[in-house]
């Protein structure tokens, strides 16, 4: 566990390095749909919590308190981290501290041909 800890740290780091902008992005809609999602459920329950799942996996026990809601929150959590990567790309304009920052402007950016032109 400590490796992969490791080697998913390096790996994330250097992602961060390297992607500013998509890691930026990709990684406040994952955040902001997480977070949406995990209020609906303290609203209208049925999902089961994080140790009860982690306790079951441990011991190999099957998760009986999944029940058809958890999936409809987990599309809710996969599609709204796609909307928000689509709503960014399209409509997004960068906080005025990462405008600043010289990294962040020249890190190289898969989505810039998708920003509209800024006059």
């Amino acid at each position: 566990m400590a490796s992969f800890a490791i080697v998913f740290a390096c790996l994330g780091g250097y992602c961060a390095w390297k992607y500013a902008r998509a890691v930026v992005l990709i990684g406040t809609s994952i955040v902001g749909s997480y977070s949406f999602m995990r209020g609906c459920t303290y609203f209208f329950g049925g999902y089961p919590s994080e140790a009860e799942m982690i306790t079951d996996f441990e011991n190999q026990l099957p998760v009986d308190d999944m029940y058809n809601i958890f999936w409809i929150y987990l599309a809710m959590f996969v599609l709204g981290t796609i909307f928000g990567v689509y709503y960014q790309i399209k409509n997004g304009h960068d906080h005025a501290r990462l405008d600043e920052d010289e990294h962040y402007k020249q890190s190289s950016d898969n989505f810039q041909r998708y920003r509209p032109k800024q006059y």
